[in-house]
């Protein structure tokens, strides 16, 4: 049962602005092992912001987000070593043109 699995994912807090642009407004959230977990939303809602900021593509303004119990938005986290265990999802059909699923 998932009740029984540890938290691999925890994201508190997190706020994100451009400019005056509320991106991300206190997004909290947890995946336990073997959760799934779907972020879905009309286009410019901020799940792209997310993503990049889960992955520390883009800093969050504030919050933590913490993978396996490390703070990785913690300045003296490896950053590069946390991303070989984050996969990332891009929303762009045409990212790769040269190549072609028919």
């Amino acid at each position: 049962m998932l009740i029984d699995q540890p938290v691999i994912l925890r994201v508190e807090n997190i706020h994100k602005n451009y400019g005056k642009e509320k991106v991300l407004e206190d997004i909290s959230f947890e995946v336990k092992r073997g959760e799934t977990k779907v972020i879905i939303g009309p286009s410019g809602t901020g799940k792209s912001t997310l993503l990049r900021c889960i992955n520390q593509l883009t800093t969050p303004d504030s919050g933590r987000v913490w993978l396996d119990g490390i703070d990785i938005t913690n300045s003296v986290a490896d950053i590069n070593q946390v991303r070989q265990t984050i996969g990332m999802v891009f929303q762009d059909f045409n990212l790769f043109s040269h190549l072609s699923a028919l």
